[in-house]
C-alpha cells in the first residue's frame, strides 16, 4: 500500500487518536466544543480520509451532522442520503452496554472507500463517524480501521463527557433559579410577615397598657383578628411553597360551582373589604359554572386576588367581579373599577418571586394562587394597568361536565356555633403548649364542655383510665410521644376504639392529614383554628346536631 499523504501538523495515522484527544481535552464542557470538535475532526484529514462525517446524536447545542473535506481536494461527490442510511445502520448495531464504539463497516465500492463507526459510550448511541477516501487513494487497511476505531473511543468519551458536563451546568443554573426564585419569595414573605406582626404586637401592648377608650379597644381587637387571619393565609402558602417544590400538592377533584367559590370568598374577605370601605359589584351570573378541582384551594386563590386589588385600590372604591363562561372555559374578572375595557391580549401572568413595585401588592401569595390555579388546569393573568385601572385580574379555569353530583360551598358565610352546642360533653385535650391549651379550653367550656388538660401522651393515657372522655382534642407534636403514636395505643385499647378524636396541630401538609386519619383521628384541623369550626367538628364527629339544625 503506498503511503497516505501528511496532514497539515504532522499528523500521520499513528498519532490521530492522541492528537484528537489533546484538541478537545481543553473544551470539554465549554461553549466552544462544536468548534474544538470540528478541529479535531480535521486532523483526520488527510491522514485517515478525504472526508471526515460526523453525524450526532442529540448532543447540547450540536448540528446533527459535520461535514470536513481537504480544502485543496475537489468536492467529493458523495450520495447524502446514502452516507445518512449507513451511518443510521452502523449505530443501530451497538450491543447494549458495550462502552465500545461498537461495529465499523468498511465499504470498497467505487468511487468511495468509506469506513464507519457508531460512537456510543455506556451503551447509548451518540452519533456515528465517517471517513472517506477518493478512488486514487489506497482503500483502507485493518491498521487503518484499528486507528479509525481508537479516534472513535476518543471521540466517544468526549462527546460522553461533554453531554456530562453540558447537562451538570444546565442543573446547577437551574438549582441557582430557584434558590434566586425562593430567596426572593421569602423575602416577600418576611415582608409580609412583619406587617400584620407589627399591627398584632403594636395593638396588643397598647391595649395592655389600659389607656385605650372603649372603642379604640374595640378597634385594636378587630385589627389583631384581621391580621390574624391574614398570618394563616401566609402560613398556608409557606406550606404550598414546599409542597409545590417537592411536587407534593395535590388538589382534590370534585365537580362543584365555582359561583358558589366564589360568594364563600367574598364572605372570607369581608373583613378587609369592610374595613377599607370597599363596595361591591359582583355580577356572577344565574349559571352555577360547574369546575372540577379543590373547593378550598380555589377559594384561597379568589381571597388571594380579592385581597391584593383591595389592598391596591383606593379606599372607599369599587371592587368588581364578573363571572362569565363559554362551552369550554370560565374567566372570573376581579378589577378595582366597575367596567373593566382592558382585552385579554393585554393579560401576563403575575411575577413570580419578583419584588412588585404596586404598593400593597401580595407577590407571594399571588404567586402561588397562580400556581394553583395551573393545578386546576387554568391561569391567574394580571392585567396591564392603564389610566383607568390599577388593578385587574382574571381568573380562568376549564368548564366541567354537569354529570356528577354536585358538591358546592355553602353560598352564604358560615353561620356561628351556640353556646351551648357541646353542652354536657367531656373532652380530653391533649396539648404541651401552655398558651394555646389555655385557649383550647377555653373554647371548649364557651361550648359547654368539661375539659381535662394533660400535656403529654403519658397523661394522656392515665386520664382515660381515670375517666372515659366523650372526645379527644390532641396536638401531634408532643414532647415524649407524637400524637399519632397516641392515638393509635388509644385505638388499640379496650372500649376507644371508636371514641371521637381531633388532631389540632400546627402540622398542616396533606400528608399530614392522611397520617391523622391513618392513625385512627376522625379529623384533622391546622393551627390556627377557628372557634366556631372546632365546635361544628367535634359536634359532627360525634353525631351531635350541627349549628344549622339547633
Amino acid at each position: 500500500m503506498s503511503s497516505t499523504p501528511q496532514s497539515p501538523g504532522n499528523v500521520t495515522p499513528v498519532n490521530c487518536a492522541s492528537q484528537v484527544f489533546d484538541e478537545l481535552r481543553r473544551c470539554i464542557g465549554e461553549p466552544a466544543f462544536i468548534d474544538g470538535l470540528r478541529r479535531a475532526a480535521e486532523r483526520l484529514v488527510p491522514a485517515l480520509g478525504d472526508a471526515v462525517v460526523l453525524d450526532l446524536v442529540d448532543l447540547p447545542e450540536a448540528p446533527a451532522r459535520l461535514v470536513l473535506l481537504d480544502e485543496e481536494l475537489p468536492v467529493l461527490d458523495v450520495d447524502a442520503a446514502c452516507l445518512r442510511e449507513q451511518a443510521l445502520q452502523v449505530m443501530a448495531s451497538v450491543t447494549p452496554g458495550s462502552t465500545l464504539p461498537g461495529q465499523h463497516v468498511a465499504i470498497a465500492t467505487p468511487p468511495l472507500d468509506c469506513v464507519c463507526i457508531a460512537l456510543a459510550s455506556r451503551g447509548r448511541v451518540l452519533g456515528a463517524l465517517t471517513l472517506l477516501r477518493r478512488p486514487e487513494q489506497p482503500a483502507y487497511v485493518r491498521d487503518e480501521v484499528g486507528q479509525i476505531e481508537a479516534v472513535g473511543q476518543v471521540l466517544s468519551l468526549a462527546l460522553s463527557a461533554h453531554e456530562c458536563f453540558f447537562k451538570a451546568e444546565r442543573e446547577r443554573q437551574a438549582l441557582l433559579e430557584e434558590a434566586r426564585v425562593k430567596d426572593a419569595q421569602f423575602a416577600e414573605l418576611s415582608h409580609e410577615l412583619r406587617t400584620p406582626l407589627n399591627a398584632i404586637l403594636g395593638w396588643t401592648q397598647l391595649i395592655q397598657r389600659g389607656e385605650l377608650a372603649a372603642p379604640q379597644v374595640r378597634g385594636g381587637i378587630d385589627a389583631i383578628a384581621r391580621n390574624a387571619r391574614t398570618l394563616t393565609r401566609l402560613a398556608s402558602g409557606v406550606s404550598d411553597i414546599v409542597g409545590l417544590s417537592s411536587g407534593s400538592l395535590r388538589v382534590e377533584d370534585r365537580l362543584l360551582s365555582f359561583r358558589g367559590v366564589v360568594v364563600s370568598a367574598l364572605a372570607a374577605a369581608r373583613t378587609i373589604l369592610e374595613f377599607r370601605n370597599h363596595r361591591i359589584h359582583a355580577d356572577l351570573g344565574t349559571e352555577e359554572a360547574l369546575v372540577l378541582g379543590d373547593a378550598a384551594r380555589l377559594e384561597e386563590v379568589v381571597v388571594s386576588v380579592l385581597v391584593s386589588v383591595c389592598k391596591i385600590a383606593k379606599a372607599d372604591s369599587v371592587v368588581a367581579l364578573r363571572l362569565t363562561s363559554d362551552n369550554e372555559r370560565l374567566n372570573l374578572l376581579i378589577s378595582d373599577r366597575p367596567l373593566v375595557l382592558a382585552s385579554e391580549e393585554h393579560a401576563e401572568p403575575p411575577s413570580s418571586g419578583e419584588r412588585s413595585s404596586a404598593p400593597g401588592t401580595m407577590g407571594l401569595t399571588l404567586s402561588l394562587a397562580r400556581q394553583v390555579t395551573e393545578l386546576h388546569g387554568g391561569s391567574l393573568r394580571q392585567l396591564r394597568r392603564d389610566a383607568a385601572s390599577k388593578a385587574t385580574f382574571v381568573i380562568e379555569l376549564p368548564l366541567a361536565v354537569a354529570s356528577a353530583t354536585l358538591n358546592t360551598l355553602p353560598l352564604t358565610a358560615p353561620e356561628s356555633v351556640p353556646a351551648g352546642l357541646l353542652q354536657g360533653m367531656h373532652a380530653l385535650l391533649v396539648e404541651d403548649d401552655p398558651d394555646g391549651c389555655d385557649l383550647i379550653e377555653a373554647v371548649l367550656r364557651s361550648l359547654g364542655a368539661t375539659v381535662t388538660i394533660a400535656a403529654t401522651a403519658h397523661d394522656a393515657l392515665i386520664a382515660l383510665r381515670d375517666r372515659a372522655p366523650d372526645v379527644i382534642v390532641s396536638d401531634i407534636g408532643l414532647p415524649d410521644e407524637d400524637g399519632l403514636s397516641l392515638m393509635r395505643r388509644i385505638r388499640q385499647s379496650k372500649g376507644f376504639s371508636n371514641l371521637p378524636a381531633v388532631a389540632l396541630t400546627a402540622y398542616a401538609s396533606q400528608r399530614d392529614v392522611v397520617q391523622a386519619l391513618a392513625a385512627g383521628f376522625h379529623a384533622h384541623l391546622a393551627k390556627p383554628v377557628e372557634p366556631n369550626e372546632l365546635g361544628a367538628t367535634i359536634a359532627r364527629i360525634s353525631g351531635r346536631p350541627g349549628p344549622s339544625a339547633l
